[in-house]
């Protein structure tokens, strides 16, 4: 998200996108051990990869529909579906950035360490 942050481009927010699917697999195997909490975060990473995947989707369709030929017929509706997109595009990643700064907000060395005290609870019994 860092990364996003200072340079908003389509490879950037890809990236995020299998960052976050890769959390959101960890913090699955991981569920059991402190289920309500993990599986509220599970949801929200789910929901935060959904939001970055559509917004690559939309990125590969901008950049086939630029690769066409514009014909002078079809200029018009070529520039109102990008435009169409772009706003599109905009959307999702401002979600994503909202949703990302709740999910991100507890510092990395914070998050590590209160899992590593529900693996340990859980190990203890």
């Amino acid at each position: 998200m860092d990364s996003v942050r200072r340079t908003p481009t389509d490879a950037a927010f890809h990236e995020w996108r299998k960052q976050a699917k890769y959390l959101r697999h960890q913090v699955q195997l991981l569920r059991p051990i402190q289920p309500k909490s993990l599986a509220q975060m599970e949801k929200q990473l789910h929901e935060l990869s959904n939001h970055l995947g559509d917004d690559h989707d939309l990125a590969v369709l901008r950049v086939k529909l630029a690769g066409q030929p514009a014909r002078r017929a079809a200029e018009t509706p070529q520039r109102q579906i990008t435009s169409k997109i772009n706003r599109r595009g905009l959307s999702l990643q401002h979600k994503a950035l909202q949703l990302g700064s709740r999910i991100y907000q507890e510092p990395p060395a914070e998050f590590c360490h209160r899992v590593r005290g529900y693996w340990h609870n859980w190990r203890s019994g």
